[in-house]
């Protein structure tokens, strides 16, 4: 009796040695590994999205050249992502190959510009803008030109000088043709026709015309002459 409770013992305390020099595998090692890769991955996404998004906005939305300074920057932080990050080595040759056509044609980046811009404003589409009155026009978000003709009477060599002004600028021409609005004027825009006041009743009496209103109705009646327009370009 006294035999067994002392094999018992020693079972138990075997047990017990055993349990307490088995010890379990550190898990520090895994989670900080899980953590490394973690904050690798999140700053390689990090700076191959700000090559991407400064790289395309200059491209689509701002226009104009990239400086050398720009490239060389936006080329570093895209080498550093695609070595934290294998998995972005495709973005990051995307992006390496349009920052060297930057940086050996110059002109590339306004031509992609120039080309987004034509897609989304396709020239013919927008329907004319006649200036015929003083008063506010609503002018779209896209390169404009306006169309002045040679207007006066033919017979007596007289022209007229067309005057508008557009958003503050002043345009004066005598020559048919169209010259480029400056990309600053659109939206809700004041627009006065100069060359085109209205006519007072006395002057219509004394041209004996009273259906024209300005000086582009009454040289059209009996001339030429167009009012000003305001085209895609």
């Amino acid at each position: 009796m006294t035999n067994r409770q002392y094999g018992s013992r020693g079972s138990r305390g075997s047990n017990t040695s055993s349990s307490t020099n088995s010890s379990p595998a550190p898990a520090g090692n895994g989670g900080g590994n899980w953590w490394g890769k973690a904050r690798g991955l999140n700053l390689s996404v990090i700076l191959i999205s700000l090559a991407g998004v400064w790289l395309g906005a200059k491209m689509i939305l701002i226009g104009g050249s990239i400086s050398d300074g720009e490239i060389f920057f936006l080329m570093g932080i895209t080498i550093i992502a695609a070595v934290l990050n294998s998995k972005l080595r495709f973005a990051a040759i995307v992006i390496g190959v349009i920052l060297l056509l930057n940086y050996f044609q110059p002109g590339f980046n306004q031509g992609v510009k120039s080309v987004r811009e034509t897609q989304l404003n396709p020239p013919g589409e927008m329907s004319p803008i006649v200036i015929n009155r003083d008063g506010e026009y609503d002018l779209p978000d896209r390169p404009l030109k306006i169309c002045f003709t040679l207007t006066g009477d033919p017979n007596q060599n007289f022209y007229l000088d067309n005057k508008v002004e557009i958003g503050g600028k002043l345009f004066i021409q005598r020559e048919a043709g169209c010259p480029d609005l400056p990309s600053g004027i659109k939206g809700k825009i004041s627009i006065s026709l100069l060359s085109g006041k209205p006519y007072s009743e006395k002057i219509k009496s004394q041209i004996g015309m009273t259906d024209v209103n300005n000086n582009y109705e009454y040289y059209k009646k009996i001339g030429f002459g167009e009012y000003p327009t305001i085209f895609a370009k």
